[in-house]
C-alpha cells in the first residue's frame, strides 16, 4: 500500500486551467456561481415551475452541494474550472475536441 501523507504539506490552493492560473478573486465568484445554481435548483421547485418525486431528498441534496460550492469544496472537475477561467477571461475553452 502507498502511503501519501507527504503530500498533506503540499499547498493545494493553485489553481490552473489553459495554463493560466486562476486568482482567488475568481475562485470565489466561481464558487458563488454554482452555489447561486443550486440555490436556483431549490427556487424553481418552490415556485412549481419544476416538480420533483421527493422535495425533501432534492431539497437536502441541493443544500449540500450549494453548501459545498460556498465552502469552495467543489473545485474539482474540470466543468468548475472552465467556468472559473471564463470568468476570469471571457473565454470559454472546449473540453471536447
Amino acid at each position: 500500500m502507498v502511503e501519501f501523507d507527504h503530500l498533506k504539506q503540499i499547498e493545494m490552493s493553485k489553481y490552473f486551467f489553459n495554463g493560466e492560473e486562476l486568482t482567488e478573486s475568481t475562485l470565489k465568484k466561481t464558487d458563488k456561481h454554482f452555489a447561486d445554481i443550486h440555490q436556483g435548483c431549490i427556487d424553481e421547485v418552490l415556485s412549481g415551475k419544476v416538480e420533483v418525486n421527493d422535495k425533501e431528498k432534492y431539497f437536502k441534496s441541493c443544500k449540500e452541494r450549494k453548501e459545498k460550492s460556498i465552502k469552495g469544496l467543489s473545485r474539482d472537475n474540470l466543468t468548475y474550472l472552465q467556468r472559473a477561467y471564463w470568468i476570469q477571461t471571457g473565454d470559454c475553452i472546449a473540453l471536447l475536441p
